[in-house]
């Protein structure tokens, strides 16, 4: 939430907009970089990357009970790693529970959900490919199978090489997902 951002970016710390950090690796123009790289001709590669999209979408259609499912998973761990008993001293372990029950009732999942899948059908009805890569967290259906069959065979591990090893694809990245970090760094 927005104000967790801003307490975590004044110590340095700051987000990056995916669900899943593999999800950086489907940025739109990092693939065509790489498949450019790889030789096709700009029509098969405008063409393999709308086939990616079109088949991201379905996946995304076939799981939303799992990824609803994933989502209130990661709320309900994300919250209880983060909330603290306030009073602990000459306080029962009962009265403790009790304090986490009322924090959990005023946590309202099923609306944070609602609102989630609100969202993600938005995205998926709208084709807003940057936010699907945002909001999916189908890492391994989507780097293993969906990118091997609609990108490249091992596409996951010779992007990752890429990144590695060529400066433009790192640069790629920085400009587009890490220019407030560079800059926060350069002052």
């Amino acid at each position: 939430d927005e104000p967790a951002i801003k307490m975590n970016k004044g110590n340095n710390i700051y987000p990056l907009p995916f669900n899943e950090i593999e999800m950086m690796f489907f940025d739109e123009d990092l693939i065509r970089k790489y498949l450019k790289d790889l030789g096709d001709e700009s029509e098969e590669i405008s063409q393999k990357i709308c086939d990616f999209k079109s088949k991201l979408i379905d996946e995304l259609n076939k799981n939303m009970p799992t990824i609803t499912q994933q989502k209130s998973k990661k709320v309900l761990d994300t919250f209880l790693a983060n909330e603290r008993i306030e009073s602990y001293r000459n306080t029962k372990p009962e009265e403790m529970i009790t304090e986490i029950k009322s924090k959990l009732d005023n946590l309202n999942l099923n609306q944070k959900i609602q609102d989630f899948e609100t969202e993600l059908k938005e995205a998926i009805k709208s084709e807003n490919y940057n936010k699907l890569l945002e909001l999916c967290p189908l890492k391994k259906q989507i780097s293993k199978h969906l990118a091997n069959q609609c990108l490249d065979k091992d596409f996951m591990e010779r992007m990752a090489r890429r990144l590695r090893n060529k400066e433009s694809y790192i640069e790629i990245l920085r400009k587009k997902y890490f220019h407030e970090i560079n800059s926060e760094v350069l002052r």
